[in-house]
């Protein structure tokens, strides 16, 4: 529940904004990478480091590009291909979309994300982000990944804002807690029509 009006809500990428479809992603890497869609399942057990290390701004494009294509079976592939298969993976939540320009004539609007450069130039790309959000914070970007209290700091103090007039907006729980831990009022994402009962009590509308 909101206890108090807000003057910023910061929104998560993944899952609340756009909708992430991993079953296109395997398809579409394993064909890429010429494995069977199983073996490549095995084979990114062993990836997740290099997406830490990535979503971090610790390695490069190229360099995460290279963790891949060392399972690959076919030496002809080429970077701006998984470029492409990697990024194309984002179909916008067009109502939740909508309903930001609504909440964008109330109150001031932001991003904060675990996401790495590639997906976050094709989601703003695609979707004119940069229209409804400002200053995005990004974990490559700060260094830090939800829940770090970190990021949620260096949220707070690039909006210039104390955490309790703020809204943070999340699918996962965890990240939920951190934000409230620091003061911030935040909210576990499931639907939009849920968001739009939630926000309610400090009479925000959707515009749905």
């Amino acid at each position: 529940m909101i206890q108090t009006s807000i003057d910023l809500i910061f929104f998560d990428l993944g899952n609340v904004l756009v909708h992430v479809d991993m079953e296109r992603f395997v398809h579409r890497m394993a064909e890429f990478l010429g494995l069977s869609e199983k073996d490549f399942i095995r084979a990114m057990q062993d990836i997740p480091s290099a997406y830490a290390d990535f979503e971090c701004g610790k390695i490069s494009a190229q360099q995460f590009y290279r963790r891949f294509a060392d399972y690959s079976t076919d030496s002809t592939g080429s970077f701006n291909r998984f470029v492409e298969i990697y990024t194309d993976i984002f179909d916008p939540n067009t109502e939740l979309m909508q309903a930001c320009k609504t909440l964008r004539t109330q109150l001031r609007l932001s991003i904060i994300s675990n996401t790495d450069e590639l997906h976050f130039e094709r989601i703003y790309r695609d979707y004119s982000l940069g229209d409804l959000f400002e200053t995005p914070i990004t974990s490559f970007e700060t260094g830090f990944r939800k829940p770090d209290p970190a990021i949620y700091t260096h949220a707070l103090n690039r909006v210039g804002l104390l955490p309790q007039q703020t809204l943070f907006i999340d699918d996962r729980p965890e990240n939920v807690e951190a934000a409230r831990q620091l003061g911030m009022q935040a909210l576990v994402f499931t639907d939009n029509a849920r968001l739009e009962n939630d926000l309610k009590p400090v009479g925000l509308k959707l515009g749905r």
